[in-house]
C-alpha cells in the first residue's frame, strides 16, 4: 500500500524544499520543468509580465495561431470512422474535392 499526503501536505513539503534552494537552482529547476512548452512558456511570461520584443511578435503570433489550429489527423480519422457512414461519406467527398 502507497501512502500519499493530501494535497495541501504535499504543497507545505515542497514549499519547504524549495525555500532551502538557491536562487539560481530555482531559476534552473522553472527552466527544466518548461522544457520547450510553449503553453507553459506564454504562461510564465504572463504572469512575470514580460514583454515581448516587437521583432518576436509576428513570430510568436504565427506559433499561437498553428498551435491552436493543430489537427491531429490519426486522432481525427480515428474518430471519423466510429460515425455514421453517411458523415463519413460526406467527410471523404469534401477530401477529395
Amino acid at each position: 500500500m502507497v501512502l500519499t499526503l493530501p494535497p495541501s501536505g504535499r504543497k507545505v513539503l515542497l514549499s519547504k524544499a524549495l525555500s532551502k534552494r538557491k536562487k539560481v537552482e530555482l531559476v534552473q529547476l522553472v527552466l527544466d520543468l518548461v522544457g520547450g512548452d510553449r503553453r507553459l512558456i506564454r504562461e510564465l511570461e504572463e504572469r512575470l509580465e514580460i514583454d515581448e520584443p516587437a521583432g518576436d511578435l509576428v513570430e510568436e503570433t504565427l506559433q499561437a495561431i498553428l498551435d491552436a489550429t493543430k489537427v491531429d489527423m490519426k486522432r481525427l480519422i480515428l474518430q471519423l470512422q466510429f460515425r455514421p457512414c453517411r458523415l463519413r461519406d460526406e467527410f471523404n467527398c469534401v477530401l477529395l474535392r
